[in-house]
């Protein structure tokens, strides 16, 4: 897995540094393609400082979300009230 895992790192690096390039479908323009990995081994600082940010983004984006979620909520309710008694 570390071996793929620098492979994918390297190959990142290589496609940033050359600008070429290279996206899934259905994925952000300006990404690169292949995922990075946020480094371990900087100690306790550094993991407790990315593990803020990670979770800061996850809140900016859950608040974002926030009216399609309510919106979905809505929609649900609304068509489970429709929706007729079964007889038997």
């Amino acid at each position: 897995m570390d071996a793929l895992k620098n492979a994918f790192r390297s190959i990142h690096v290589l496609l940033k540094r050359h600008g070429t390039p290279l996206r899934w479908e259905r994925t952000q323009e300006e990404t690169f393609g292949l995922p990075v990995q946020v480094p371990t081994g900087y100690g306790v600082e550094f993991d407790r400082r990315m593990e803020e940010v990670i979770n800061a983004i996850d809140a900016a984006i859950s608040e974002r979300l926030r009216p399609f979620y309510e919106q979905m909520e809505r929609y649900e309710a609304r068509r489970k009230a429709r929706k007729k008694p079964r007889t038997e």
